[in-house]
């Protein structure tokens, strides 16, 4: 299971050229996140943070505090280190696209 907490009201529906639809683990993960130069994008850093996170035990509960559009948490799911993940995010944009990336994995209701 996946929350998402926002500072804001989330815009589910992002407008064309909002968001490009990327790949993480081979294709496996889809993630919508800002177009080049339009804001932060995804990068190992990301996937090397969740691996450091994932241990031989799986947490309960992990948070993932200043989200964007949610690599990182989108990760430990992907490696199972995490039952559930909770994604803080103040930044409107980058949480609608997390929660378009929950929905886009069928991650929102896990």
């Amino acid at each position: 299971m996946a929350t998402l907490m926002s500072g804001g009201a989330l815009g589910d529906d992002l407008s064309p050229g909002e968001a490009t639809q990327d790949a993480l683990f081979g294709g496996s993960v889809v993630l919508f996140q800002p177009p080049r130069g339009a804001g932060y994008r995804t990068n190992v850093d990301a996937l090397l943070l969740a691996a450091f996170a994932t241990a031989p035990k799986v947490a309960s509960v992990a948070f993932d505090l200043g989200a964007g559009v949610g690599a990182v948490a989108l990760a430990l799911l992907r490696l199972g280190a995490a039952k559930r993940v909770v994604f803080v995010e103040i930044d409107d944009r980058p949480a609608a696209m997390s929660r378009r990336n929950l929905d886009a994995n069928r991650w929102t209701e896990r």
